[in-house]
């Protein structure tokens, strides 16, 4: 995997969705293992925010059991997935 040790806010990452469907975003909380990221559109960041482990790069979202718990995701990080 593509771990890269020293994220910080203000980095930017792409989300990839399904495995197919880009999108742009911006680190804007780092949390312990998550990354907390949100969208970024027209150059501007959408106050939406998603977690993700920063070790596996998939999303956490608990209401999907989604996350480093059942390493099963509808979405990862293309920089720490590849």
């Amino acid at each position: 995997m593509g771990y890269k040790k020293e994220w910080k806010v203000g980095d930017k990452v792409t989300r990839i969705i399904g495995g197919v469907i880009p999108m742009p975003m911006q680190i804007v909380k780092i949390a312990g293992k998550k990354l907390i990221c949100s969208p970024v559109e027209d150059g501007r960041v959408i106050n939406i925010e998603y977690e993700f482990d920063q070790e596996l790069g998939i999303e956490i979202d608990e209401r999907f059991g989604w996350g480093s718990a059942t390493h099963v995701s509808g979405s990862y990080l293309k920089e720490i997935v590849g």
